[in-house]
């Protein structure tokens, strides 16, 4: 449960299962780092490349992130938890993004650093 902060219901916080690395035996996810939900104010789902683009640099939405704070936070072992995700619960492998960690960071630095354009909305 998300909670009134995003660090998991009262009584129980995130942290209570989503420890420090993933737990083989349960197959609860787990980072180095405080574990929490992205604020609800990202809100991706079924957005247009467009509009995730336009909420990835609209500080209201991202955390209060400039350019270099997104990047930042991109280098987390929150985030660089999606590249080795482990097994779920039923021992099967949960699927990493499809470009490698390290480039992912290398193009949204390009990203950021030639301006940090977005698409034209459809």
């Amino acid at each position: 449960m998300r909670g009134p902060d995003g660090h998991g219901a009262k009584g129980l916080a995130c942290a209570t299962c989503h420890g420090r690395a993933n737990n083989a035996a349960s197959g609860v996810p787990g980072a180095d780092g405080d574990w929490h939900l992205a604020p609800l104010a990202m809100g991706w789902e079924g957005l247009t490349p467009a509009l995730r683009c336009a909420h990835l640099k609209d500080a209201s939405r991202n955390g209060g992130r400039n350019g270099t704070a997104v990047i930042d936070h991109l280098k987390t072992a929150l985030v660089a938890w999606a590249w080795q995700p482990g097994d779920d619960a039923r021992n099967r492998p949960r699927t990493p993004p499809p470009v490698p960690y390290d480039e992912f960071l290398k193009i949204a630095e390009l990203w950021i650093n030639s301006g940090a354009a977005c698409p034209e909305p459809n």
